[in-house]
């Protein structure tokens, strides 16, 4: 068995997963909101931590000028053969001095982030920001109780994929994602990843993100996906 560098050998998986997920009506809902916040007709869009390029492909639909940022050297192959433009690495890796209309952060990527380092994403974002530009950032839902151990299995592709959540031993405020491959036939386990997920109340991402001079717009979050109250998505505006 060999430990993967983030999210590699789930790459495979992930489209097949959330292929019931609907990215675009996502997009919709959230650039409707941004833009009755003042995003502009022709916004530009940094998408940090991209994933598979699904979100950024309904921008595109939506003809919005979206690039990403995405750690994964699979997943970005996964959103280049899309056809939409991310680069590999983290968001301070990003090469080009470009500013945006707008950061999204979908889909729990700034739960990845530990508590202490939470001013750093912000300061990073705020760098990449025009004046008075917007801040999307989706999260688990921080009231929400430590889930009990749970464990999921998906067969793709010959190999079965086992994603184990359950309350980390490190702390209250923060859950353990274990992702394992299995080789269908054998039973062997050929590939682990493990990420711990913290919680981030509405008070911390306040406390963070007013250093770097970003205002929260609403205490009310936003649910993108009706069905899913699991995950909140608060809108930031950057003051400049």
């Amino acid at each position: 068995m060999r430990k993967s560098p983030i999210y590699s050998d789930y790459a495979q998986f992930y489209d097949a997963i959330y292929r019931d997920k609907d990215y675009r009506s996502e997009v919709e809902f959230l650039f409707g909101e941004l833009k009755t916040n003042g995003l502009p007709l022709n916004a530009t869009a940094l998408d940090i931590g991209s994933g598979s390029g699904r979100h950024l492909e309904a921008m595109q639909w939506m003809k919005i000028n979206g690039t990403g940022i995405e750690p994964s050297a699979q997943m970005v192959r996964e959103a280049r053969a899309r056809g939409v433009s991310v680069q590999q690495g983290y968001l301070e890796d990003l090469k080009s001095v470009r500013k945006f209309d707008v950061c999204t952060a979908f889909f729990a990527v700034a739960n990845h982030v530990a508590p202490p380092a939470l001013g750093h994403f912000f300061e990073a974002a705020k760098s990449r920001l025009h004046d008075q530009g917007l801040f999307a950032i989706e999260i688990w839902a921080p009231g929400s109780k430590d889930p009990r151990p749970t464990s999921k299995a998906f067969t793709y592709l010959e190999k079965e994929y086992i994603r184990t959540i359950a309350p980390s031993r490190t702390g209250a405020n923060s859950w353990l994602l274990s992702i394992s491959i299995i080789e269908s036939g054998s039973r062997e386990v050929i590939a682990r990843e493990e990420h711990t997920l913290y919680k981030h109340p509405l008070e911390r991402l306040a406390q963070a993100s007013e250093k770097f001079n970003f205002q929260i717009l609403s205490a009310e979050p936003l649910h993108l996906n009706p069905r899913d109250l699991f995950h909140e998505t608060y809108l930031l505006r950057f003051l400049g």
